[in-house]
């Protein structure tokens, strides 16, 4: 009987434990099970003993769970979620609740019980569970059956905006054609307008028939599963009766067609119906989500142990698909199992050469640094298929850097038949293994190698973990005489960088400076010049390449005369004898190294007079801003410029009226010529006019009046132009504000943004504006909308009125908008109540970018908040596998140095993914600096088999905690590092921190 009540003791004792780390008392324990009773009424809860009295005596060893199994799991399910633990430390801790449980319940086995009418407890067990799978076969038959339905109506709605689609491209060219015939200016612009509607509303349907597209994915990826559970549950003996039917998706499609969607083509019942088709499309949303969390919550009739049961029968279907997607699964959700990681081993001798691709992938990603996922890798090293073996190498790399079983399986591969192996052989042994004498000699061997890429990627390597050597930099020095002119222009871009030094690298360079490929010519200017800028050797190589065949070799060689020749009579001359280059390419570099190399020389200046008359518009209007931005008080010089305001060329006089703002803003002559160009038959032109009057607005009655009038031009582009030059040139001058509010009515939705952009920028804080801003956030136009929101924010910080704009559009009918609202509530209401709560209610349902938004959103405005957090730290345990590391980071930002969000991003060191733990990393010393746990966990990745995550520990570890033994130790490791970026990052983050007086302690 002692070993009885200790075994009891102990269970009630593990109880107590769990509820204490989730801060409940017996009171909130028997409240959690009253509501799960009332939430799930099919499940028995109701029958279980759960009161505060009876949760004591659980506690005392007073009494016993019942029914044993089935409480002390609900009990974990209520204690494990307020403590907010992973699914691998729930399913930890139900191992040891079981364990408990069984030792407690084997110690003093129970007498038979019998019923009032001679039945035994058993029998009625046996009658229990198999209650419980006639309903768990029966929610599973309604969830498939829910999804074909979901899969029918996606169906029918993605064929009706096929169908709306279609019917805006018939109206598109149908008013394309009535452009071309109508001659009525009104007329045309009415029928371009119509047009504008209608591209924006094909656009818009592609938008919802993209999300249906998805969705679609979504659900037929949740039906393979809701079929493989029913067929499971199916298999049970006593519950044949429930047919298990073998329907496809789907079924009579009777989509509504354009015709009886609206009674005709036109662009508003377009509208309503894509306005509809929204609707519909963010309600099927809510509902996939549903239909997820039943197969993934603690709350569906799909356990934890039934979907890993599931996937790992997935893995032996006939389908290559199913057993690759299954492997996806069991890698992204269950890398903590045993099981998981057998079944991928298992995979990795699969048929299919794709399944076993992804099982190296995957046995890296889940189980870095596991033995038995080396040892079945290194055999994966002579697999028959080459894309398979071309895998490998990177595996092994990104997990089991620096591991010599690693390193020789991947050297196995450097003879292999297939070029593409032996360059990621190249590329990987030098990432993983820099600084190992075998590994140098490989990558010494591959410089000869009989393919081209493979010898690139040799030298490559070389570079990477022995640069400086004598001996690496003789072989990538022999690499310059290559046959093949890509390995001859790497070799040389490789020497100068791990090189510089050398004699040899220079007279390399002045080599291929003749090569007979121009890529190799253009890679050695490029390296005399950044290297030897000063040397007479490299002068002498320009001038002759100012002369080359090649002109993108001309041109880079004018220009480096320009800039490192300045002034040299010479380099002038020579820059001078190319104004009459066959190609306007090099006329326009001569006439900008004019100017950047000799401003205020007579010759330059007489070449530039010349090349402003050249035949070329693209050349004219380069040695126009020449002249502008070098001789703008010559006279000469102006009287040119002005001659091209009658070019021809649109484009040309349009940027001569830019010049002459730019070089002449104060003169007459140059205000006479935007007044008399303002009339000009071109709308670029115009619209630059106007750029230059706004710069002379309060000058005149003239310029006024030009202004005002061209308020009315059809170009939308010239009435944003005015809007745009007001705001920038004129702003706080309430006659050009009174001109910008004049086109708040404007037809163009470019036009109505621009107005709400400009008075934020021009006349903040001004009630006229904010009022039309106001007004702008109900715009029928989705990206004025989105224009207002931003214009509030940054106009009117803080302002009760414009914060509740910006609220109301949280709720709007496009993403753009409700997400530039929740930025605009972070930036310009930090702190507001109301606003967190909009975003909290807004991450509920919303998908992984919109949550992303959210996110950072919180981090910004409400650091420090508890609510806030607790918001970001249910994200962090939601999203994908892949999208962690954005989930973690605003924790980082926003809760610095708070515990909770702390364990939250330590969770990211145990992922699978080296880039999820270089961020755990990176956050760990960004938000945690000086706290010994996360001191703890940075050291742990510091020891990472992948050199990316090293170095992210190493920078941590300097910047976070100077002075630290700990943290000293490990940062004098990693300075000897055999991989050179860590080597590096640890000596830059050394010298940042000696830089930083705010710095202490020594490492």
């Amino acid at each position: 009987m002692r070993s009885d009540s200790e075994a009891w003791q102990r269970y009630g004792e593990f109880l107590r434990a769990q509820a204490t780390e989730a801060g409940m008392g017996p009171r909130d324990i028997e409240e959690a099970f009253k509501e799960a009773a009332l939430r799930e009424p099919g499940r028995g809860i109701g029958g279980m003993a759960y009161s505060k009295s009876h949760i004591n005596r659980l506690y005392g060893a007073q009494a016993k769970p019942t029914p044993p199994v089935p409480f002390t799991l609900e009990f974990l399910r209520i204690t494990n979620k307020a403590a907010r633990l992973t699914r691998q430390e729930h399913d930890r801790r139900w191992e040891e609740a079981r364990s408990l449980l069984q030792r407690a319940m084997g110690s003093a086995p129970l007498p038979v019980q019998r019923t009032d009418d001679g039945e035994d407890l058993a029998s009625l067990r046996h009658q229990r569970d198999l209650a419980l799978a006639q309903r768990n076969l029966a929610e599973a038959t309604a969830t498939e059956t829910r999804l074909r339905y979901a899969l029918r109506d996606a169906e029918c709605l993605l064929l009706t905006l096929f169908q709306i689609a279609g019917a805006l491209r018939e109206i598109i060219a149908g008013n394309d054609v009535r452009a071309l015939r109508t001659a009525d200016a009104h007329e045309l612009a009415r029928v371009r307008d119509e047009t504008r509607r209608a591209e924006a509303y094909k656009s818009t349907a592609q938008q919802e028939a993209d999300r249906v597209i998805a969705r679609k994915v979504t659900l037929e990826q949740l039906w393979d599963r809701a079929r493989a559970d029913l067929q499971r549950l199916s298999q049970h003996p006593d519950v044949s009766e429930l047919a298990f039917t073998h329907q496809s998706p789907g079924g009579p499609l009777t989509p509504m067609p354009p015709a009886d969607l609206f009674t005709h083509p036109a662009l508003d019942d377009i509208a309503a119906a894509l306005a509809k088709a929204h609707q519909v499309n963010t309600r099927e949303d809510r509902g996939v989500h549903e239909l997820q969390r039943i197969f993934t919550g603690d709350e569906g009739f799909l356990e934890p142990d039934s979907e890993l049961a599931v996937l790992l029968a997935l893995t032996r279907l006939a389908a290559p698909d199913a057993r690759d997607s299954a492997l996806t699964s069991l890698v992204a959700d269950w890398s903590h199992s045993e099981a998981a990681r057998k079944a991928v081993v298992r995979l990795a001798g699969d048929p299919s050469p794709l399944v076993r691709r992804h099982a190296i992938e995957g046995l890296s990603r889940g189980w870095p640094g596991h033995p038995a996922a080396l040892n079945t890798l290194v055999r994966m090293a002579d697999d028959q298929d080459s894309s398979v073996r071309q895998r490998v190498p990177r595996a092994l790399v990104s997990s089991w850097g620096g591991n010599p079983h690693a390193r020789d399986a991947v050297l196995r591969l450097v003879g292999d038949q297939d070029a593409v192996v032996r360059k990621g052989v190249m590329l990987s042994l030098a990432q993983g293994w820099p600084g190992d004498p075998a590994v140098r000699d490989v990558l010494l061997r591959g410089t000869v190698d009989g393919d081209a890429d493979v010898r690139q990627a040799a030298a490559a390597g070389l570079l990477k973990g022995w640069h400086g050597d004598p001996l690496t930099g003789r072989a990538v020095l022999r690499l310059t005489g290559d046959s093949h002119a890509a390995v001859r222009r790497k070799a040389v871009e490789i020497l100068v960088e791990g090189w510089p030094a050398v004699p040899a690298t220079l007279n390399a360079a002045l080599k291929l400076s003749c090569d007979g490929s121009p890529g190799v010519r253009r890679a050695a200017a490029t390296a005399l010049a950044e290297v030897w800028p000063g040397n007479l050797s490299t002068k002498e190589v320009l001038h002759r390449m100012a002369f080359d065949m090649d002109k993108d070799v001309r041109q880079y060689a004018i220009a480096v005369l320009a800039d490192a020749w300045s002034g040299d009579q010479r380099a002038l001359q020579t820059v001078l004898s190319r104004a009459d280059d066959r190609d306007p390419r090099i006329r326009e570099e001569v006439a900008d190294a004019l100017a950047e190399g000799w401003p205020g020389d007579l010759q330059s200046r007489g070449t530039l007079l010349h090349l402003v008359k050249d035949e070329d518009p693209g050349v004219r209007v380069s040695a126009a801003f020449a002249l502008v931005n070098e001789w703008n008080d010559d006279p000469a010089a102006h009287r040119a410029v002005r001659r091209l305001l009658n070019d021809k060329q649109a484009e040309v006089r349009s940027w001569a009226v830019l010049a002459l703002g730019d070089g002449w803003a104060g003169d007459p002559a140059t205000l006479e010529s935007a007044l008399r160009m303002s009339a000009d038959e071109d709308a670029r032109v115009r619209r630059n006019v106007v750029k230059v009057l706004a710069a002379g607005l309060p000058d005149g009655a003239q310029v006024l009046e030009a202004v005002l009038r061209l308020l009315g031009d059809p170009s939308p582009d010239v009435r944003l132009s005015i809007v745009d030059s007001l705001s920038d040139r004129r702003g706080g001058d309430p006659k050009a504000r009174d001109i910008v509010l004049r086109l708040a009515d404007d037809p163009s939705p470019d036009v109505r943004g621009g107005v709400a952009k400009a008075l934020a920028q021009g006349w903040p804080e001004s009630l006229a504006g904010r009022d039309i801003a106001l007004q702008l956030t109900e715009d029928p136009k989705a990206s004025v909308r989105e224009q207002a929101v931003k214009a509030l924010a940054a106009g009117w910080p803080r302002d009760p009125a414009a914060r509740n704009g910006v609220l109301r559009l949280t709720n709007d009918t496009y993403a753009a908008v409700r997400w530039s609202a929740v930025d605009a509530l972070a930036a310009a209401w930090p702190g507001d109540p109301a606003g967190r709560d909009t975003l909290i209610r807004l991450a509920n349902g919303a998908d992984e970018d919109a949550r992303r938004d959210v996110a950072n959103a919180l981090a910004a405005g409400w650091p420090g908040d508890l609510t806030a957090r607790d918001v970001v730290l249910r994200m962090t345990e939601e999203v994908s596998y892949v999208a962690s590391p954005w989930a973690a980071e605003p924790l980082a930002t926003g809760w610095a140095g708070d515990p909770t969000a702390r364990d939250a991003v330590m969770l990211l060191k145990a992922a699978g993914d080296p880039d999820v733990r270089r961020c755990a990393a990176r956050l760990l010393g960004q938000g945690w600096p000086g706290d010994p746990i996360a001191l703890d966990a940075t050291l742990t990745l510091g020891s990472d088999p992948d050199a990316d995550v090293r170095e992210a520990a190493a920078g941590a570890l300097v910047a976070g905690w100077p002075g630290a033994p700990a943290a000293e130790e490990a940062v004098r490791r990693l300075a000897g590092d055999p991989a050179p970026a860590v080597r590096r990052a640890v000596e830059a983050a050394l010298k940042a921190r000696d830089d930083d007086p705010t710095a202490s302690g020594t490492a």
